[in-house]
């Protein structure tokens, strides 16, 4: 979280989801809650704090390579061309008929 209201540094470690973020903007708005999971989320209050700190955050260059989080292309791999197996389905055939069946 980025505001001018949270503390600087600081890691909560309460669960925050979807349910969580709109009771915070009910909580902020004096708004109701729209329904009965946004009214049973836990607000985290901990990350906040009462005197704003407007310093300017400081920008900090990113550490991890550019492909971090996509996934890469895979090569394809050289497959035998389709229909030369090693079992064929005439061996089949010629087993049957030595047997005699």
């Amino acid at each position: 979280m980025a505001s001018p209201w949270v503390k600087r540094g600081y890691v909560t470690h309460s669960h925050i989801d979807v349910a969580v973020v709109h009771k915070l903007m009910s909580h902020i708005f004096a708004l109701p809650y729209p329904n009965r999971v946004v009214a049973d989320a836990a607000l985290p209050l901990d990350a906040f704090t009462s005197t704003p700190d407007y310093t300017p955050y400081e920008y900090a260059k990113r550490t991890f390579p550019i492909h971090c989080g996509r996934t890469r292309r895979r090569r394809r791999r050289s497959s035998p061309t389709r229909g030369t197996s090693s079992r064929s389905t005439s061996s089949r055939g010629s087993i049957s008929r030595s047997s005699g069946i």
